[in-house]
Parts: C-alpha cells; structure tokens; sequence
C-alpha cells in the first residue's frame, strides 16, 4: 500500500492540483473532523451515561446526589435541587426523586406518592437508567398501585437484567419462572438467576438451590442444591436456611449432622419460617436446645 502511494505521488507531483488536494484534503477532513466532535460535545453536555442511551451502573449512582436525596427529607432547598435537576433530565436525580416518593423505601422518611415515584422512575428508566428499572418492575409486579401488571412488570425487569443489574436478573427469573410475562421457561429462569446468583444476589441463590433440588431447567443435583443453600444461607436467606436444616437432618446432598441442623433451623425459626419452626419442634427436646 505504501509502495502504491510513493509511486503515485511521483508520477503526479508535478501538477499543482494534485499537490493542492494532498496538502489540503487531510486539513479539511481533521476540520470535519473537529466540527463534528464539537457538536457531539455541545449537543451531550450532561455526561450522565444514560442521557446517552447508556446504561449507568451502580458505581455511577454517585454518592453526591445520594447525599442530596438524605438532605431533601428535611431540607427544602436540597428537596428543591435535587427536583430541578430531576426536571433539568439528570436520570440519577430522577431516581433519587423516585425513592423520595417510593411506598417501599420506608427508611427514607418522606411523603409517599405512587404517581410522583412511578413518574420519576419512569422518566429515568426511558433513559436507560438499570435501578429505575428495576424499581419500576418490582412496583408494577408486587402492586404498588393498582392494577397490578405483571406482563409490563416483567418488560422492565428484562430491560433491568439486560442491563447488568442484579436485581432486574433477579425479577427475570422470577417471570420465566412462574410465566408472568406468558411464558414459562425454567431453563432461561435457571439461567438468569444464575446471573445474579453469581453476583452475590442470596434471592437468586436460593433459587438456584430449589431448582437444583427440584430439577426444573436443570438436571438435579442434590449436592450442588447443598452448596448454593450454604451461599444463601450463610448470607442470611431463611428458605435456604430451611432447606440446610433438612439437608443436615437427612443426609441429603451432605452428611447428617443434627448439630448444625439445629442452627440452620434456629436461623430460619427466627425469621418467621414456619416449616423450620414444626421441624424444631417436632426435634427431641435434648436436640432442639
């Protein structure tokens, strides 16, 4: 390639038009160049991601505007700025917005509002924005506001999950599971609480037990069910630790050891599970304490 450009820049090196267009041709394509790069500058002056079209991820749900949601509780001219940047189209300041309002952000002590939360996750869950979204999903799947709509409820719960956030794989499982979005698929639920159970998600490990356990989108496997209830279980899930106090009284996908059986089950008693409540009580008395 190089030797075909030495040659005919010899061969037309003479002529002055040809010197012309080889002098100025890359000045004018570095000038469109320039021009282009500062309309793209002027017309995305916001670099929030989102505002692009670009998915933000939790580390970009950044810790200022978090902490201007905290003072808007009881700050007017916070709750003031955090709205006019919510209203100046900034998607993290509308989702923040939206957890003012939020019926299921009881620890933020504020005035609840379905309409203001859903307008606010809305605006920024149409710019890309996965937390949105996925509080969008859960509000319309669990009814927050009547009537529930679990088909539109799992749609944003796959915008979330295609997005990298845990808890929309979490909500996208959950409808190939029980069919919520019409269909009914435990493979592709298997395989996106896998997703989230691999981040950490103990909701989507204990999933990941009971489909092990069961066989549903996967084969069984009562060790690997034994395994995925101690990632759950250990990180606080009670129907996973349930299922390790079984596991431990019976010998399934593990040995027997009715020690650690009564712990699992105490764990789980204690959060109000009432099946590892009737297995402790049905324990002998020297067992149980």
């Amino acid at each position: 390639m190089i030797q075909v450009l030495s040659r005919h820049a010899l061969l037309w090196s003479d002529d002055k038009w040809y010197r012309l267009a080889w002098v100025a041709g890359p000045q004018a394509v570095a000038l469109l160049l320039a021009g282009w790069l500062i309309a793209v500058a002027a017309h995305h002056t916001d670099k929030q991601g989102s505002a692009w079209g670009v998915p933000l991820t939790f580390d970009q749900l950044d810790a200022e505007m978090r902490a201007v949601r905290d003072q808007a509780v009881t700050d007017k001219s916070s709750l003031q700025k955090l709205l006019q940047l919510a209203k100046d189209g900034r998607p993290v300041a509308q989702f923040y917005a939206g957890t003012l309002y939020d019926p299921y952000s009881p620890y933020i002590a504020f005035t609840k509002d379905v309409e203001q939360a859903q307008r606010y996750y809305e605006q920024a869950a149409e710019k890309a924005l996965p937390a949105a979204e996925y509080n969008l999903a859960f509000m319309l799947m669990a009814g927050t506001w009547n009537p529930i709509d679990l088909a539109k409820g799992c749609q944003w719960a796959r915008r979330s999950a295609e997005h990298g956030w845990v808890g929309g794989q979490r909500l996208l499982g959950i409808c190939y599971r029980d069919g919520s979005g019409g269909t009914v698929d435990k493979g592709l639920a298997f395989a996106w609480f896998m997703r989230a159970a691999q981040q950490g998600d103990n909701v989507a490990q204990a999933e990941i037990m009971s489909a092990y356990a069961r066989g549903e989108g996967i084969p069984r496997d009562e060790a690997l069910a034994f395994q995925w209830g101690l990632k759950a279980g250990d990180a606080g899930n009670a129907f996973a630790q349930e299922y390790l106090g079984e596991a431990y009284l019976s010998g399934k996908g593990t040995r027997k050891d009715e020690q650690l059986a009564k712990i699992y089950l105490k764990q789980a008693a204690n959060k109000g599970n009432e099946r590892a409540q009737a297995l402790l009580a049905s324990m002998p008395k020297d067992a149980a304490d």
